[in-house]
């Protein structure tokens, strides 16, 4: 350790000459590592990708929002350590409970707060702290006995900004208000209606979520409850912090066993994807989701897609306008662009082997790829000119982000999911593979550039190469198929370069049985509508 804190000592960690456009990578796998990489500049003509330090023997490394600081545990170690990741000083250290190992640990947005789960014993009752960050000091202001479901964890939820923090203890939701964490909530508490004695309990898996803060200072708070009535639907309640009585927005959906919201930026509105294993008509294995737009102080909501039709695989809203990008369908799936007022489409991406979708941080390119059981196919859209500008691939790919300036994005292969070939592989935004580092046991990745700030670029000219309109035949697993027949192995692909706007004339879906020609569809549709203007002129 003191030998390779000398050898970092010698090394500038941020050269003035580059502290504008560089940035870096924490990686996790048997040891915790820094990684700086420049863009080729005026400087330098080639890329380039150097280990700037590395800590043996951690068994957990827990890196910041900004990226500023590392939380590390290392193997034997009774305390955290709070480490600044440019400069590799302790910031600060925080004793663990004696014989209690280290479940998990979580940074607040702003990085004000650190939560620390350690394992339940008599002699650590309170297992669950959140402790405020003050310079060199960790001082903790809540603990509690920490329980959980099989698969939901039940950790301090804040909303970006820090203002509102939201945790389950009990039976009840308390809120917390500007970081006054008393016992009762500062800001409130939310209990289920229950029996004269006492409320209701939270079923299990229920999911909760915290909008933005709005431009009036208030945010929400929205619960999904599982397993109502018929056992598949799932009860939604959304709060305001301006009343914690009585929610704003409550509606039960069926088929829904579990539910996740996406928020857009001004907290105004979410999109409800739920998911269910069992859907009539929708022959599966993989079941199926739903997708409900809901403006919590708006009593209705839109139906943007239902579960027979099949799997909802993302969902992105955008930061500077309010349109939500969806991919979803069974493959090749649908990938389109909807106006997050009223939920109606407005453009078409076309159709492709595809179920991520990624956002540089200026809102400006759009990466679109098929990851998990897919080929690791990879396309970036200028969202700006509303078309493709290149394409690549990475194969067996767990994690993808872009790069703070937006001229870079990151994928990475990490265990549990992949076991073999872990690494982490960088490439510029015209689709080309600049740099591969290999890490046996690689766990986790964060990209980051403590203090850096970076301005939107114009693509380059020519930095892009993109092949014409590409049609090809994909095998679809007979569980992925939505038609359900048997015959069907094959479905063309076609992937366009330019996204199509979509009228509001051109949604409209005429209905008529399964065959129908839609030239006398569209004729009949015309006669009805001359009856009844005929009709109403009559009554006049």
């Amino acid at each position: 350790m003191d030998a390779v804190s000398d050898a970092v000592a010698s090394l500038t960690v941020r050269d003035p000459a580059r502290s504008g456009r560089d940035w870096y990578i924490v990686a996790h796998s048997k040891k915790a590592q820094l990684y700086r990489f420049s863009p080729r500049g005026e400087d330098s003509t080639e890329d380039s990708c150097t280990l700037v330090w590395e800590e043996n023997d951690i068994t957990h490394c827990y890196p910041s929002h900004s990226g500023a600081e590392v939380c590390i545990a290392r193997a034997g170690s009774a305390s955290l350590e709070i480490v600044e990741t440019l400069t590799r000083s302790v910031r600060t250290t925080i004793p663990l409970p004696a014989d209690c190992t280290l479940s998990g640990a979580l940074f607040s947005p702003k990085d004000n707060y650190l939560v620390v789960h350690t394992a339940w014993a008599e002699h650590n009752p309170n297992n669950l702290v959140i402790y405020r960050l003050e310079g060199s000091e960790a001082r903790s202001v809540y603990a509690i006995p920490y329980t959980k479901s099989y698969c939901v964890k039940r950790y301090p939820i804040w909303t970006p900004c820090e203002t509102y923090c939201v945790l389950r203890v009990g039976n009840d939701l308390l809120v917390w208000k500007n970081g006054d964490f008393n016992a009762e909530g500062s800001a409130g508490k939310i209990s289920l209606p229950g029996g004269a004695e006492a409320p209701q309990a939270f079923p299990t898996n229920s999911i909760i979520s915290v909008s933005p803060v709005s431009k009036r200072g208030t945010c929400f708070i929205a619960l999904f409850l599982p397993n109502q009535q018929k056992f598949a639907d799932g009860l939604v309640k959304i709060y305001s912090t301006l009343d914690l009585q009585a929610p704003v927005f409550e509606q039960l959906f069926s088929s829904a066993e579990e539910g996740e919201f996406f928020w857009n930026r001004n907290g105004t509105a979410a999109i409800l994807r739920t998911f269910t294993n069992h859907v009539k008509g929708l022959q599966s294995y993989y079941g199926g989701n739903g997708l409900f737009l809901i403006h919590p102080m708006k009593p209705h909501y839109r139906t943007m897609m239902e579960p027979s039709k099949g799997l909802a695989h993302d969902v992105s809203w955008s930061q500077t306008a309010n349109d939500v990008i969806i991919v979803k369908g069974n493959m090749p799936s649908e990938l389109d662009m909807y106006d997050g007022n009223n939920g109606h489409k407005s453009l078409t991406f076309g159709r492709s082997n595809r179920n991520t979708i990624r956002r540089d941080p200026f809102d400006r390119l759009m990466l679109v790829a098929g990851f998990g059981n897919s080929s690791g196919d990879i396309d970036i859209w200028d969202l700006k000119n509303r078309c493709k500008i290149a394409q690549s691939k990475s194969n067996c790919a767990v994690f993808c982000e872009f790069s703070p300036d937006g001229r870079y994005f990151v994928t990475a292969t990490t265990v549990p999911r992949m076991k073999v070939d872990n690494c982490f592989k960088i490439f510029s935004y015209g689709g080309k593979m600049v740099h591969k580092v290999d890490l046996d046991g690689l766990a986790s990745v964060r990209i980051c550039a403590p203090g850096a700030t970076f301005t939107e670029r114009e693509p380059s000219p020519g930095a892009c190469s993109l092949q014409q309109t590409v049609t090809k035949s994909l095998y679809r697993p007979p569980g992925s198929r939505g038609d359900g027949s048997a015959a069907v192995h094959m479905r063309v692909d076609t992937q366009t370069l330019v996204a199509t706007p979509v009228s509001r004339k051109d949604t409209a879906v005429l209905k008529g049985p399964p065959g129908a020609d839609m030239t006398l569809l569209n004729a009949a549709a015309k006669v009805s509508r001359r009856k009844k203007a005929q009709k109403g002129a009559a009554t006049k």
